[in-house]
């Protein structure tokens, strides 16, 4: 007799607040920028691996979303395996997007 298959399991989405810890896990978007960081954190949870997400405004008022994709290793401790961040450009200009092109080089 074989066994039923399983349904897949679905993720929990947890919200946690800022920390001091939660600016070093988003290194991605250095204080120098000057864009303000949210008050709360996004958590996805699967079975082997977490999704954080955090959404900062810049000083011009566009949001634009971070994320750090993180999984355990063998060792017990987790390792970051993926980073990105979302630019929205539906509001800048040609020349502030040029600028921001010119910025993200010098890094």
């Amino acid at each position: 007799m074989s066994r039923r298959p399983r349904k897949p399991r679905r993720p929990q989405i947890l919200w946690i607040d800022w920390t001091d810890q939660a600016a070093q896990l988003f290194r991605l978007v250095p204080p120098e920028w000057g864009w303000t960081p949210p008050a709360r954190i996004k958590v996805v949870r699967g079975l082997r691996h977490s999704t954080f997400s955090a959404r900062f405004t810049t000083p011009e008022g566009a949001t634009n979303t971070a994320r750090v994709r993180v999984r355990r290793g063998a060792d017990g401790e987790w390792n970051a395996t993926a980073e990105e961040l979302e630019i929205s450009l539906g509001r800048m200009t040609k020349a502030q997007l040029l600028a921001a092109a010119r910025e993200a080089d010098e890094c």
